[in-house]
């Protein structure tokens, strides 16, 4: 990420663009408007294989088996069982449902029958009446009576693990493929070596066909792949004359004996390797050979266990939150403990069972997380899994905020942290699963935003000997979706926080893109104007922002970006704005609004790391990532992530009141709206959002402009006299609104440019060039 440094001693900003400039005055009041704001902060997760790289271990292979944890809910529990919503019974996964279902434990989670216990005995067909209409539905059958519960978010937890199973997914189920051999692999249970995890390895035997897996260090067009590489396992011969040899990459012979013995290859990779994915390969060629405890590991400098580039990356962008999104499936032991010593989880009950299914498994603990987000100065937004039992929160409480001689913190202090997490951030947000509510694909059972569960959690936590008040509770939901939002609000009135994801753009018609693809300063107004008029006009956005202010709960951003990823526009009409300056500046612009508008002092953009997304109905959309690519030579970033490293430089201490006078800039935008295909009517909407900033002796001020077609003259009014008589600034612009740093570009077009402007004094004019974003920053004598 290069910043073009450049002096100025006028009192004009890169001035001579073209157009008709037009006058405003922007007075910075002394009036606190939010107090104590956020820089912007990011969610960060390693689910993706793009995403893969942003620790230093990029495998870890334990072979231990999965936890099973659901949660099922509908309109009915009576007496024998659930009528759930959930349709786990679907002929085409009937076998992996039964299975993952019959003979699990559940336990009710509200209702008078709350806290009973049970198995699962039967998933049958079975028609509800709920007095309107009758309709068949799945049923869990209980194995004994329960007291009758009704409405239509009664809710049971479903667990059934299969740690004892053991876990290696290989490719094409038992044929060969490209990441492992097949057939002649197999689990062992039994025989581990001493002090290490769990009861499973992997059995590989050589002879007419070499036994072989591949261990992935990721691609090597997004990740940097070159410098030191460390290949660890453990091993023992079960037959005499067992050949084992490890490619990484050069093939070394490794030693056998026929006792557990750990071998450990060092390597320095000079250059990037030809093929699309680095990878070691560990291959038996004669005999049967044991297995066990596989990490492959992209050394380096900086402290903790992610990768030089990503932390790079992140002090660049000094985001004020981590935030790490997991569902349900997982424990907090699980998730505290480093890879090597973690089961493998599942949420889903459509996730195939076995030691052959696809169940999730972290290469960096929450532990980890934590040390990362000390490390760079951020407050971790940590979401605990979406299926948890109450007892488990006051393991988290503990890990947290317990001495190191209690409990959890016990475990804290064991992996390195001595010091309660507590003392060491401002605020950790706690919040249950991802999307708890969300009853689609993958998110469906790995949640639950019902009655009595989130409000129970909340109420643990606060009832803790280890609770402190900078331990902040966050429920959640859908933005558009408010009518749930007031329910989700009154079943969790004990939260601290309600937090929306302000995705802008869900569907992207052809209409859309017939009236604006030629033209692009119709196509820039009308971006801009989604913004605000989904955040400061739409019904879902002002219900949300009473319902928060009615309960006394402080409105948050977990995810937002765009979502262009449905409708049937083609993808280079979308690709235009999502992957250039004008898509940057608008995300600029949703994080403002939320801020300035609606007090969201706790904001993440959704997400680090990513290239393309194949959406619904068209493929190579460029979402969600804000990094391309992290490579030594250059980390290439879009400009959505120098947006938000240039508004990190300004926010900082209490977000102060603007006036507005003179003549202040509009710019007409014509909304369509996505469900009914329908343009609405011309709506008039500034150009320029001012936002000042103060702590201390410090004053920043943020200005975007969002004019399309000329630039913006400015004067500048505040009080108090400037240090020095000067300011730094930071601004994000290109003469094309398009311009943008996607990888097939030799060079990218958008990068941010930094410079002293003296003398820096109050009524000072500035001429803000169009479509830009400027960050001020000085100090009062």
């Amino acid at each position: 990420m290069k910043i073009f440094r450049v002096s100025f001693v006028c009192c004009l900003i890169l001035s001579g663009f073209a157009g008709e400039a037009l006058g405003v005055e922007i007075r910075i009041t002394g009036q606190v408007r939010t107090p104590n704001v956020k820089r912007i902060g990011m969610n960060v997760d390693d689910t993706g294989w793009d995403a893969g790289a942003i620790a230093k271990t990029r495998a870890a292979f334990n072979f231990e088996g999965t936890m099973y944890r659901s949660i099922f809910w509908g309109p009915s529990q009576d007496a024998t069982g659930l009528f759930t919503w959930q349709e786990a019974s679907r002929p085409a996964e009937d076998f992996l449902a039964r299975e993952r279902i019959i003979g699990a434990r559940f336990t009710v989670l509200n209702g008078p029958a709350k806290g009973e216990t049970g198995t699962i005995t039967g998933l049958e067909r079975r028609v509800f009446d709920d007095g309107n209409q009758q309709r068949e539905m799945d049923y869990l059958l209980f194995d004994r009576p329960m007291p009758v519960n009704s409405g239509n978010h009664c809710a049971v937890m479903v667990e059934k693990d299969g740690l004892q199973e053991g876990h290696f997914n290989v490719s094409g189920a038992d044929t060969a493929g490209f990441w492992s051999s097949g057939p002649n692999l197999s689990l062992v249970q039994g025989d581990t070596a001493p002090g290490s995890f769990g009861q499973t390895a992997l059995r590989m035997e050589g002879g007419e066909d070499p036994a072989f897996i591949r261990v992935p260090g990721k691609y090597t067009e997004f990740a940097e792949v070159r410098g030191t590489w460390t290949l660890r396992f453990v091993a023992k011969a079960l037959d005499t004359g067992a050949t084992l040899r490890v490619g990484a990459p050069e093939s070394r012979e490794v030693e056998l004996t026929s006792e557990w013995t750990e071998h450990v290859f060092t390597f320095d990779l000079a250059e990037t390797p030809g093929a699309a994915v680095f990878f070691a390969e560990i291959a038996v060629t004669e005999g049967a050979v044991l297995i066990d405890d596989i990490v492959f590991r992209h050394e380096g400098e900086n402290p903790t266990e992610f990768d030089d580039r990503f932390v790079a990356a992140l002090q660049e962008l000094r985001p004020g939150i981590l935030r790490f999104l997991q569902m349900g499936g997982n424990t907090v032991e699980n998730m505290i403990r480093p890879p090597l010593q973690k089961f493998r989880f599942s949420g889903s009950p459509w996730m195939k069972v076995g030691p052959r299914g696809g169940p999730f498994l972290h290469k960096f603990s929450m532990h980890e997380f934590f040390e990362l987000c000390a490390y760079i100065g951020a407050d971790p937004w940590f979401s605990l899994p979406g299926v948890m039992h109450p007892e488990e929160l006051e393991q988290f409480m503990e890990y947290v905020a317990a001495p190191a001689d209690t409990g959890f913190g016990k475990l804290r202090a064991e992996l390195g942290q001595v010091r309660p997490w507590t003392e060491v951030f401002g605020e950790i947000i706690v919040e249950f699963g991802n999307e708890a509510w969300n009853q689609w694909g993958p998110f469906m059972a790995s949640g639950y935003s019902g009655p009595e569960y989130w409000r129970d959690l909340f109420a643990a936590g606060r009832a803790s000997e280890w609770y402190r008040p900078n331990l902040v509770f966050s429920s959640a939901g859908q933005n558009v979706n408010h009518w749930i939002n007031r329910q989700i609000i009154q079943n969790a009135p004990n939260a601290d926080l309600f937090a929306i994801a302000t995705y802008l753009i869900h569907r992207l018609h052809p209409e859309v893109e017939e009236r604006l693809s030629g033209d692009d300063t119709e196509l820039y107004r009308w971006l801009f104007g989604v913004a605000t008029g989904y955040l400061l006009e739409h019904e879902g956005m002002k219900a949300n922002a009473a319902a928060t202010a009615e309960h006394g709960l402080e409105l948050a951003v977990y995810e937002t970006n765009h979502h262009a990823a449905d409708g049937e526009a083609g993808s280079a009409f979308r690709n235009r704005f999502l992957q250039g300056l004008g898509g940057g500046l608008n995300m600029a612009q949703n994080h403002l609004i939320m801020l300035q508008e609606h007090g969201a002092r706790n904001q993440a953009f959704f997400t680090l790391f990513g290239h393309v997304n194949n959406a619904y109905v068209v493929k190579d959309v460029r979402l969600f990532g804000a990094v391309l690519r992290m490579k030594n030579e250059e980390t290439r970033v879009r400009p959505h992530f120098l947006a938000l490293q240039a508004l990190n430089q300004g926010i900082f201490g209490d977000l102060m009141e603007v006036e507005y006078g003179g003549e202040v800039p509009t710019f007409i935008a014509q909304s369509f709206d996505e469900r009914n295909r329908t343009w609405g009517e011309p709506r008039e909407i500034p150009s320029v959002r001012a936002l000042p900033f103060a702590e201390g002796k410090k004053r920043s001020l943020v200005l975007l402009n969002l004019s399309v077609d000329g630039p913006v003259e400015t004067t500048l009014h505040f009080d108090g006299a400037v240090a020095g008589r000067r300011a730094e600034w930071t601004m994000l612009h290109a003469e094309d609104i398009n311009a943008h740093n996607e990888l097939e570009l030799k060079e990218g077009q958008v990068k941010l440019r930094e410079g002293v402007m003296e003398p820096f004094h109050t009524a000072l004019n500035i001429n803000l060039p169009p479509h830009s974003l400027l960050v001020l920053r000085w100090e009062t004598e």
